[in-house]
């Protein structure tokens, strides 16, 4: 399946630090599905979503994507099999190198260029990424017509949290690459701004509800285009 790449796009900061996920889902679902593991194979569509006691909360409808553009780190995507896109800021546009696929095999980065305006960097690699399936560019549309775009997934890393539905938030030991369904966001200008971020039980955010925070800086959004039957990035949580 192809995946579109929209540049200049990137998804608020949002308080906190890393990723969050629902404390009634095994962990281990939103880490198969960053990973495209078990059921999440690319391409798949109706995958049930089960919590703990193996209770159906909800189906993707929409065809599996392929995670293999996101590096290891969750901070940088592939736009080709020798360039990669990420934020700026921090020291995320001046990486010397990134890791992809199952085996983690690990890139030098041999130019750094930095947006001078926007909270975007561009990455050229030395040598081809075979392993991994680049994101296309596609510059068009508006994220937010709910009408085209029907459905939104999110990876990334760092420092992760479950929550209950109290809003009690337990950290998970370790640095692992997560991912999961978002609710439809807002764009605005070079913006895109997630819509109820932390409302992990709104069942607006899909059925696997993961937001990015602080620490998730770099990480992608992707969005179904029901018209061109594909993913899309509205790209990188710059938080």
């Amino acid at each position: 399946m192809t995946v579109s790449l929209v540049l200049s796009v990137t998804l608020s900061a949002l308080p906190g630090k890393a990723s969050t996920v629902s404390a009634e889902i095994p962990y281990q679902t939103f880490r198969d599905f960053a990973e495209n593991k078990g059921v999440f194979t690319p391409g798949v569509t109706g995958i049930e979503i089960k919590d703990n006691n193996g209770n159906a909360v909800g189906t993707l409808d929409v065809p599996m994507i392929d995670f293999s553009s996101v590096s290891r780190r969750g901070s940088l995507t592939l736009l080709s099999q020798g360039y990669g896109v990420s934020a700026k800021h921090g020291d995320l546009g001046d990486v010397n190198n990134a890791s992809f696929g199952y085996d983690k095999n690990n890139y030098t980065v041999v130019k750094n260029n930095k947006h001078s305006g926007l909270d975007f960097s561009l990455h050229r690699f030395s040598k081809l990424i075979a392993e991994a399936t680049p994101a296309d560019i596609n510059i068009s549309g508006q994220l937010s017509d709910s009408s085209q775009y029907t459905a939104f997934y999110r990876a990334g890393a760092g420092t992760q949290y479950i929550k209950e539905r109290s809003g009690k938030q337990t950290h998970i030991p370790g640095t692992f690459l997560t991912g999961g369904t978002v609710g439809t966001p807002w764009y605005s200008g070079n913006n895109l701004i997630s819509s109820s971020p932390g409302d992990t039980y709104n069942k607006s955010q899909g059925p696997l509800a993961s937001y990015g925070q602080m620490g998730d800086s770099g990480s992608p959004l992707f969005a179904y285009d029901s018209l061109s039957e594909k993913m899309v990035s509205g790209w990188s949580h710059p938080a």
